[in-house]
């Protein structure tokens, strides 16, 4: 699914603060910026705990933004790239979506779940 109004899968896990974010994905969340032209959003996280984001690469929960405006829900990693393998503590790791029309755009603020928890208000560079 490339773009859709948020449904039950973005509601999934628990919205938290920053901090409770950190404690329950296991990441810190570094940038979300838009690139490609406009057609791509890029997330980059760094790795706290590596037990806890695992949790990540989940396909119960797969990452997922929502553009806080308009509710669109932003899921399609792009080509399905997701990192494999074992996740390394203090390590920076990227997820680019496709960002079908542009709905996400610099200046927009989005939720983003990993894993075990979203959390909301991030600002789109």
């Amino acid at each position: 699914m490339a773009a859709s109004p948020a449904g039950a899968r973005a509601a999934a896990a628990p919205l938290v603060s920053n901090a409770g974010f950190e404690r329950r994905s296991g990441v810190r969340i570094v940038r979300v910026a838009v690139s490609g032209g406009g057609g791509l959003v890029d997330l980059r996280y760094q790795v706290l705990d590596p037990d806890a984001a695992a949790s990540i690469h989940d396909l119960a929960t797969p990452p997922t933004l929502v553009e806080e405006r308009t509710g669109v829900l932003v899921d399609a990693l792009f080509m399905d790239h997701s990192h494999k393998g074992r996740l390394t503590a203090a390590q920076t790791y990227y997820l680019v979506f496709d960002n079908p029309g542009g709905l996400v755009r610099r200046g927009s603020r989005v939720t983003v779940q990993l894993g075990a928890a979203r959390v909301a208000h991030v600002a789109v560079r």
